[in-house]
């Protein structure tokens, strides 16, 4: 039998990037097996008005439930709206 401290999931956050406001949080089981593993985690925005560089943060996570967590930051990027 597999322990509850044993599952796993991501967490994605978007941010705005130059006033670190949370935009968006989405997280995804991944299950009992985190060595090996491919997950889609869905998360929308709505950008701003107008066609202008927007920079935005993405942070993952990886849980472990009864267990440490760690924080694995993406490097920031621009998108164009």
């Amino acid at each position: 039998m597999q322990g509850h401290h044993n599952y796993y999931a991501v967490r994605v956050d978007l941010a705005d990037g130059v006033s670190k406001s949370l935009l968006s949080s989405n997280s995804v089981p991944i299950g009992y097996n985190a060595n090996n593993f491919s997950v889609t985690v869905q998360n929308a925005a709505t950008v701003p008005p107008g066609n202008q560089t927007w920079l935005i943060e993405v942070d993952t996570y990886m849980i472990q439930a009864g267990g440490l967590n760690g924080k694995y930051p993406s490097p920031k990027m621009n998108s164009a709206a």
